[in-house]
């Protein structure tokens, strides 16, 4: 440690070691931030090196972009979890003057970082996308893996990052974690989602409902769905993504809606980003949320947001969008009745969310990484 800082003091910078089980192409949030940050810090020449599975990627290392090495490692997907033997050497070979940045959201990875970074005195910081939950058959396995393991990884990290001051409280008080050591930043959005805002829509118009995600049980999509063939005022719903409730979601759609109801699958976020362009309003009725980067896209594209009241969501939408109280197919249909009834409520929404967006470019927020990586590698003289 005291080399991470002496190198650091005299202007070197340290490898900075993303860990994430899943990276894109894969989809996610958690996925979209890792890549972002790892590129912006690669732009300011560090030395970023990625470690992360195969699983929907291909195997081994892809063409290395300037100051940025991203390996794939062989890996097998068990219980929603990309297990890679090969992350363990993998860890052990980066140098010795760097920083482990982890981003909590999968098992396996959490302890062998814990452990190879106090072997090896190597800072690490915890990044918290979210507070994993249990799922599927062997969900009370992963309550015992959360209580032992989880929170010895949280406590024992260098510093905590969070989203929000309700996250900081909720780490606080859940895992005994001292408040100096967590850090609020929130997630960014890139500047290719900072479009000017669209003309007036011609009479005549079906507005566009747009919901960016996976379609998993955390995310609620059947909501959006439902709440479809609740509405009074006419409209059409487009989903884009994927995830292992997509059949099911799909399904369940009667054909007096199928029309009414696109799913376009997982698409990249250059193709993405025209659904965004062309959408009047974005929707999401996940049960719980971390910071989701889509939001983020929708409100920097100037889209009125209709979300859950629920954290993560909440801290986001708050006195920018609307925020669904006990979300329902039901209780969504009359938010989006109301929204959809009134041009005026969606231009003020709309200049809301544009002006809300701007504090979270990632240049800006990319400072204030560099300078927690400076303070936990001093902090281990």
């Amino acid at each position: 440690m005291k080399r991470a800082a002496k190198v650091f003091g005299q202007g070197v910078k340290p490898t900075i070691v993303q860990i994430a089980g899943y990276y894109p192409p894969s989809l996610g949030g958690m996925e979209r931030v890792a890549q972002e940050l790892s590129e912006e810090l690669a732009r300011r020449a560090y030395d970023v090196r990625v470690l992360t599975s195969n699983v929907n990627q291909s195997r081994g290392s892809e063409p290395e972009k300037p100051h940025l090495h991203v390996r794939r490692l062989w890996a097998f997907e068990f219980a929603h979890t990309p297990f890679a033997p090969g992350f363990i050497p993998a860890l052990f070979r980066m140098p010795k003057h760097s920083v482990f940045h982890l981003h909590l959201a999968q098992g396996f990875y959490p302890e062998w970082t814990l452990l190879i970074a106090k072997l090896r005195r190597i800072p690490y910081v915890l990044h918290f996308h979210l507070d994993l939950e249990p799922s599927g058959r062997l969900g009370f396995l992963f309550k015992a893996y959360k209580a032992i393991v989880i929170s010895a990884v949280i406590k024992h990290a260098d510093a905590v990052i969070v989203f929000s001051p309700e996250q900081l409280t909720f780490i606080h008080k859940r895992y005994g974690i001292p408040r100096q050591k967590i850090v609020i930043i929130p997630n960014g959005v890139g500047t290719e989602y900072f479009a000017p805002r669209r003309a007036a829509r011609v009479k005549g118009h079906t507005p566009s409902l747009l919901y960016v995600g996976r379609i998993s049980q955390q995310k609620r999509v059947h909501i959006l769905t439902e709440a479809m063939g609740l509405l009074h005022e006419p409209a059409r719903l487009v989903v884009v993504g994927d995830g292992e409730d997509r059949v099911a979601v799909e399904t369940a759609v009667p054909k007096s809606l199928k029309s009414h109801i696109t799913f376009t699958g997982q698409l990249p976020p250059e193709q993405t980003l025209a659904y965004f362009r062309d959408a009047d309003a974005f929707v999401m009725a996940s049960r719980i949320e971390g910071m989701p980067l889509a939001v983020l896209e929708a409100m920097a594209s100037g889209l009125p947001i209709v979300g859950a009241d629920v954290p993560g969501i909440r801290e986001l939408v708050r006195g920018v969008g609307v925020l669904v109280k006990d979300p329902s197919p039901q209780t969504f249909a009359g938010s989006l009745d109301n929204l959809l009834a009134n041009p005026a409520l969606r231009d003020e929404l709309s200049k809301k969310s544009s002006d809300a967006a701007r504090q979270y470019s990632w240049p800006s927020l990319t400072d204030r990484f560099e300078q927690l990586y400076n303070a936990v590698c001093k902090g281990m003289r």
